[in-house]
Formats: C-alpha cells, sequence, structure tokens
C-alpha cells in the first residue's frame, strides 16, 4: 500500500469521500458511514484527519479495528503504526475508576437487606405493637375493675402476645415488599460497555480482492 500524506489525507474529507486516519492507518470509510452504530455524523467530524485519540477515547474493541482492515488504504505518513492516542489512556483510567453497574446494585440490595437494616426496622415496629397493646391492656383492665369484673394476668400475656405476632407479621411483609422492590432493579439490560462499538458488516469481494 502507498504511503498516505497528510495532505492526501485532507483532501477526503467529506460524507461522500470519507478518509480517516487510526494508529497510523488511513482507511477509506465512505461505504461503511451509514452503516456505523455511532451515526455518519460522528465519522464525518473526523473525516480527513487523525482520529485516534478520538476512536480510542470511544472505547471501541479490538474487533472493531480488524474489521475496518478491509477499508484500508495505506500507512499514514509520518505515523507509528499501532500506537494509542491520549485518549485511549483517558478512557481506560475513567473505567478503572468507575464501578460497574451490578457492583453497585448488589452493594445497594445487600446494605437494604442487611440483618442491621431490618432489626432498624422491625424492633421499632415491635416496639410500637407492644406499647399499643399494653396501653389498650391497661385501660380495658381499668374499665372492668370499675364494673366489678376481675381480669386475670393470663388475659393481659395473651393480648401482648397477639398484638406481637401482629406486629411480627406487618413486619414481615413490609421486608417482602422491600425485597420485591430492590430485586425488580435487578431486571435491567447490558451495561452500555457490553456492545461492541461497530457491527461487523459483509464486506465485497471485490474490495477485499483489490
Amino acid at each position: 500500500m502507498a504511503v498516505i500524506t497528510a495532505a492526501q489525507l485532507r483532501a477526503h474529507s467529506t460524507r461522500e469521500d470519507l478518509w480517516l486516519a487510526v494508529h497510523g492507518q488511513v482507511y477509506n470509510l465512505t461505504a461503511f458511514a451509514v452503516d456505523h452504530p455511532g451515526g455518519i455524523d460522528v465519522l464525518v467530524e473526523t473525516a480527513g484527519t487523525d482520529a485516534t485519540e478520538t476512536y480510542d477515547y470511544a472505547g471501541h474493541s479490538e474487533g472493531a479495528l480488524q474489521t475496518m482492515q478491509a477499508y484500508a488504504v495505506g500507512p499514514l505518513e509520518g505515523s507509528e503504526p499501532g500506537k494509542k492516542g491520549r485518549g485511549s489512556s483517558i478512557a481506560a483510567a475513567a473505567m478503572s475508576s468507575m464501578p460497574s453497574l451490578s457492583a453497585r446494585t448488589k452493594g445497594s440490595l445487600q446494605s437494604a437487606l442487611s440483618p442491621g437494616w431490618a432489626l432498624v426496622v422491625v424492633l421499632p415496629l415491635l416496639g410500637m405493637a407492644a406499647l399499643l397493646v399494653g396501653l389498650s391492656s391497661r385501660e380495658r383492665g381499668e374499665v372492668a375493675e370499675d364494673e366489678g369484673m376481675q381480669v386475670g394476668g393470663i388475659g393481659s400475656v395473651t393480648s401482648f402476645l397477639t398484638g406481637l405476632g401482629l406486629a411480627s407479621s406487618v413486619s414481615v411483609a413490609g421486608l417482602m415488599v422491600v425485597y420485591s422492590r430492590f430485586h425488580k432493579t435487578l431486571k435491567m439490560e447490558k451495561e452500555v460497555f457490553a456492545y461492541p462499538p461497530t457491527i461487523p458488516r459483509r464486506v465485497p469481494r471485490s474490495m477485499i480482492d483489490a
């Protein structure tokens, strides 16, 4: 392949004649532009230039570069083939510092359903239920004494246990609702970087043999 100069590269900077350089190699992406997943406008903006940094910053995979080999025109004069741009290191640093979505979701779920969190919710509910039941039993006892009736201690204990069981049931139901809501948040699509930046397309044999 003939070496492409910077002036020759700049001469192909339109939508109908779209060349760009990536990692020291010049590609004629005129036919591929309409199939570019990121849209043709992104390619037009970098047409006729060395788009290595833009390419690396977008986080393309190795498979994307292999797909582009079918459109290779020649090496760019003065460039080192295979040399990555500054955008590659920036993108890598950003990805390494950003925790994965699944890890954040898992952490939130574990935190929400941890024993400590459950105790914080359940114990106040149980205490409130016990207090209400105790006050209710006391009022009934006072009314019964005024009417000359004898109220045994067993009845008060039974009422307390009944209220305690009711409060426990309500607390368990509340926890089930919380778990159900967090479980729905786990049903999501793949992460954005799980999809390939480019979609391989069938290249005409005439272009391969050329």
